[in-house]
């Protein structure tokens, strides 16, 4: 019960890791907070941050379902982490809570949602089908290996 409790909150913080660093690149990625947000990087790099952040994803959770949760969570949570980012003014009560503003939240937390999705998943797939090459191997134990020695009062004068 303990080692599937302490395996569960390996994957949770692993999860937490990703989602911090995947909302971190859509951050300094996106185009709406380029004024912002110094350094601005390429909007390219959002892709390939879902790429690479969702197969370290897939290498250490074996479960499929997991895996596939944990890819959208970490999806979603950077398109929350974007639309909270863009609403921030509203919160703070610098700007008006415009319908226009509104919608233009919404559309790029969904944008980014869904076309992180797609090399999120493709990424995961990956690091799945590449983590059992990677994963350590135990040696394979020989049930007859304790008959094939010798007892111990025959080493004893050895």
């Amino acid at each position: 019960m303990r080692r599937r409790a302490g395996r569960t909150a390996v994957i949770a913080l692993q999860w937490l890791a990703a989602t911090l660093a995947y909302a971190s690149v859509v951050a300094h990625s996106s185009t709406a907070l380029q004024d912002f947000v110094r350094p601005h990087i390429d909007s390219g790099f959002i892709f390939l941050g879902a790429f690479l952040l969702a197969g370290l994803l897939g290498v250490s959770v074996r479960s499929p379902a997991v895996l596939a949760i944990t890819t959208f969570g970490m999806c979603l949570g950077a398109a929350l982490g974007l639309g909270g980012l863009l609403y921030v003014p509203v919160w703070r009560g610098d700007a008006l809570a415009t319908v226009a503003l509104k919608d233009y939240v919404t559309q790029q937390g969904l944008l980014v949602l869904l076309w992180s999705l797609i090399p999120a998943s493709i990424g995961a797939l990956a690091g799945a089908l590449l983590a059992p090459s990677l994963r350590v191997r135990e040696p394979a134990v020989d049930p007859f290996e304790a008959l094939a020695r010798p007892p111990w009062w025959e080493k004893r004068g050895q």
